[in-house]
């Protein structure tokens, strides 16, 4: 199922991000937003060895284009890990083995060690998140049918309303640092 050949022949996140993407201006604004504190970074480089992230993700999820540029910035900012991105259409077998109950909800990012053997693997979304979706967030008012459009991946209810994208409110911005948080916790919990 996952080999070596077929994580390698998986797209570097520079090379997901050079090609035509849907809501492509959207995955660079929220790229070019995404920082990574030190100590983030650290625990992962604390864990020694080479570490690798498989992604599955297709371009039109709005899970995606609000996870897997903070979970790329994490591996571009550390020495012992990298990160391919897979087609989940095209990886059913390995999708199938990661559904989230009986969907194949995405993304979903595979922890594999240096004999590309998996340790671990988590998705679609943070926990603190998917209950604030299904507690609050289908509950919210649809927008009008006047409302300028918005990219489909706004997270933000208050960006929604105001037809912007919500990546550098302060909402977004705790969420990434939960979803950081447990990403490096898991990792962590991984690699003892």
């Amino acid at each position: 199922m996952i080999t070596k050949a077929r994580y390698d022949g998986g797209e570097t996140f520079a090379d997901f991000l050079a090609r035509p993407t849907l809501n492509h201006e959207l995955w660079v604004a929220l790229t070019h937003r995404v920082s990574i504190p030190l100590e983030y970074s650290g625990r992962v480089e604390a864990l020694g060895g080479h570490w690798h992230l498989m992604v599955l993700s297709e371009d039109w999820c709005g899970d995606a284009v609000n996870i897997v540029p903070i979970v790329a910035k994490l591996t571009e900012s550390v020495s012992n890990m990298d990160l391919r991105i897979l087609a989940r259409d095209e990886n059913l077998d390995i999708m199938d083995a990661h559904l989230t109950g009986t969907s194949r909800s995405i993304p979903i990012i595979i922890l594999l060690d240096g004999k590309f053997e998996e340790c671990g693997w988590w998705g679609p979304r943070p926990r603190a998140l998917q209950k604030w979706v299904v507690e609050t967030g289908m509950k919210l008012a649809t927008a009008p049918a006047t409302a300028k459009p918005v990219p489909a991946a706004c997270c933000c209810r208050a960006a929604r309303a105001a037809a912007s994208c919500g990546a550098a409110c302060a909402r977004h911005s705790a969420r990434s640092r939960r979803y950081l948080s447990g990403l490096t916790r898991c990792i962590s919990i991984s690699g003892s």
